[in-house]
């Protein structure tokens, strides 16, 4: 089976050959992108962000969960069974992994900030609209069951929480998502989002408008694409 990051990172040919435009749409994302939040001000380690972020994501999740509006409502319990999750599973990605240390205070109160932002942004922009966040896709072929990051109403949401633009790679996911759902109709999705906490910026754009700049056709004609490319994925490289 193929997960959704070596599909993403892999295959080049079949993606150029699929979303020929794709630098395209992620130029537009980039100058389109709006502000929601002045962002966060951080003296952390850039080697220190993958764990920050994550564990930020973590504990939006739990505020979700456990129905609670302001990070300071967590208890310090919570907080750190939530650390001790997201650092498990940096820790299994990391490429040094017993040099990874468990985060500071400082540390965690970054993490915070980012769960903060996500929570303003959800709650204010996408107002009233049912949130999921790590909705579940079914794998399709080759690739197997993955996770997406946030699914508000029917916008899918990747969230990126490092000091950079949007880049291809996170285009590519989502667009392996959608074709994942688009295969067994799980979810109705007609809009895709970008949103970065940490600097406090986002961009959502229709699924058609989207794939029709990237790929230059429709986007059943390239559902039906990457889904051949899923069943059988050797046969494109």
């Amino acid at each position: 089976m193929i997960t959704v990051t070596q599909l993403s990172r892999n295959y080049p040919s079949t993606w150029r050959k699929t979303f020929p435009f794709l630098n395209r749409l992620v130029k537009k994302c980039n100058l389109q992108k709006e502000t929601f939040d002045d962002g966060i001000f951080s003296t952390s380690e850039p080697t220190r962000r993958a764990l920050i972020n994550e564990t930020g994501f973590y504990l939006y999740k739990k505020m979700m969960e456990s129905q609670i509006n302001k990070t300071n409502d967590l208890t310090q319990e919570v907080i750190t069974e939530v650390a001790n999750t997201a650092f498990s599973y940096i820790k299994n990605l990391d490429f040094n992994p017993e040099q990874l240390a468990p985060l500071s205070e400082e540390e965690i109160n970054e993490s915070k900030l980012i769960a903060g932002n996500l929570f303003h942004y959800f709650f204010y922009y996408e107002k009233g609209k049912s949130i999921t966040i790590s909705p579940h896709f079914s794998g399709c072929g080759l690739v197997s069951d993955c996770y997406g990051d946030i699914l508000a109403g029917t916008t899918l949401y990747e969230v990126k929480s490092g000091e950079r633009d949007f880049r291809i790679a996170d285009l590519k996911q989502i667009l392996i998502y959608l074709t994942l759902n688009y295969s067994l109709h799980q979810n109705s999705i007609n809009q895709i989002g970008l949103i970065n906490p940490r600097l406090g910026n986002y961009i959502v754009l229709s699924v058609k408008d989207a794939i029709e700049l990237a790929s230059g056709q429709s986007t059943v004609d390239c559902f039906n694409e990457l889904i051949n490319f899923f069943d059988s994925p050797d046969d494109f490289r």
